[in-house]
């Protein structure tokens, strides 16, 4: 993300990327499922335990999102 919309990446956060995305006039939805995304991410970073099932969950959304994200980017 931070390349495709020229954010550097000390800068790239949830804040920024959400605030450029709005004011690229994405979708609120395409938005808060790519946070969606990141939230799942790093919870499953520091999570115990494998959630097998979970992570193809996530996979699944990420790559949705993202495929929606370059259309919309494009």
């Amino acid at each position: 993300l931070g390349d495709k919309l020229n954010i550097p990446v000390a800068d790239l956060s949830r804040e920024t990327a959400k605030d450029t995305l709005l004011k690229h006039n994405i979708d609120i939805q395409i938005i808060d499922s790519f946070i969606e995304v990141i939230n799942n991410c790093e919870f499953a970073k520091y999570a115990p335990v494998s959630m097998d099932n979970q992570i193809e969950n996530d996979y699944e959304k990420a790559r949705k999102t993202i495929n929606k994200l370059v259309e919309v980017l494009s």
